[in-house]
């Protein structure tokens, strides 16, 4: 296993025609993940294959193109506050559903679910403040439709 700090990035298309880029047992979830502006993580190197994830869901890729970005400080399946904003929203309690790239101002939204719902719309990082003590985890919460 090739170490290195792991680096964040969208797989915003297809890198390439077929199926041999992928780990046999990883075709069906990458099918799911890719193409998308899901910002997905890569572990390291095996000496073949990257090993990426994406909140609990883990894949394996050959060297192929994808778009770094910048690490965000929050992660799937996390629970933040989101912050106050005068009197135009209440602080609230929320878990990170998804964490997508917007290509058109360069950075990270965050998909929440708030109370089982998914909330109407996506949060930036300034948005959200981490919590000193975490909910409960539920497994179930995360469905991988809709982001796009």
């Amino acid at each position: 296993m090739l170490t290195s700090p792991p680096i964040a990035g969208v797989l915003a298309w297809w890198p390439e025609p077929g199926h041999g880029w992928i780990f046999p047992d990883d075709i069906e979830l990458v099918r799911r993940l890719v193409p998308s502006p899901r910002i997905v993580i890569r572990d390291y190197f095996d000496g073949t294959f990257y090993h990426f994830h994406y909140g609990r869901w883990q894949f394996r890729l050959r060297p192929c193109l994808w778009m770094p970005v910048p690490m965000e400080p929050f992660a799937i399946g996390e629970s933040v506050e989101v912050r106050a904003v005068g009197a135009a929203r209440e602080p609230f309690v929320a878990r990170i559903q998804h964490i997508i790239w917007d290509s058109r101002t360069q950075q990270a939204q965050y998909v929440l679910r708030r109370r089982e719902m998914r909330c109407a719309r996506r949060y930036a990082r300034n948005d959200l403040r981490k919590l000193e003590r975490a909910l409960e985890r539920d497994e179930q919460w995360l469905p991988l439709d809709g982001v796009a």
